[in-house]
């Protein structure tokens, strides 16, 4: 986190596919597998984050199992639901009020900790904090891969046109890309 930032981020930081998905049509992101590399430095980015907030469905294939056991955390994760969440992982807890409490709370908790907010995916949750104005930074690591169907990074929304700009980009030797954007004022 930058010192001089007012505020810890809400960093909205997933793969997807070159033609928008984050997940095949399944719901499953083993298509991910051959690209993790230790050149992306998950472990740094990892130690950045003091929360984390997702949405149910992606909380739901989480504790599925499909991706293997959830790994512990030292942060705590909000999972957005209405529905009980019977036995959740430690550090997991089911949040039901207005996302912007969430985040308010949060960044008032993370405040002068150096550590941000991360945004952990699904397509309804991340709509949600975006139509709210709630992603500070989008963190898109643009997998080489057309997948042809899937669950979308973002479905369809009525906002019009959300500008953003870019921050920073760069490429790793497995041709995945990584590009950052701040939501653009005005």
């Amino acid at each position: 986190m930058n010192p001089r930032q007012a505020h810890p981020l809400v960093r909205a930081s997933l793969a997807v596919s070159i033609d928008g998905y984050v997940a095949d049509k399944a719901g499953s992101v083993d298509w991910l597998n051959p690209f993790f590399s230790d050149e992306m430095d998950f472990a740094g980015f990892m130690k950045s984050i003091g929360a984390a907030v997702m949405g149910r469905k992606t909380y739901d294939i989480a504790v599925s199992g499909v991706l293997g056991p959830i790994p512990p955390t030292n942060y705590p994760t909000y999972v957005l639901t209405r529905r009980p969440m019977p036995n959740p992982p430690a550090r997991y807890e089911p949040f039901s009020g207005q996302p912007s409490q969430l985040v308010e709370r949060l960044r008032a908790e993370l405040a002068g900790s150096g550590k941000d907010i991360w945004h952990m995916g699904g397509g309804e949750s991340m709509e949600a904090f975006c139509a709210l104005g709630l992603i500070d930074r989008l963190e898109l690591r643009v997998i080489p891969v057309l997948l042809g169907e899937g669950v979308p990074l973002f479905p369809r929304h009525t906002r019009g046109d959300d500008r953003w700009r870019l921050t920073r980009h760069r490429a790793f030797k497995n041709g995945v890309v990584e590009v950052w954007y701040g939501k653009q004022a005005g």
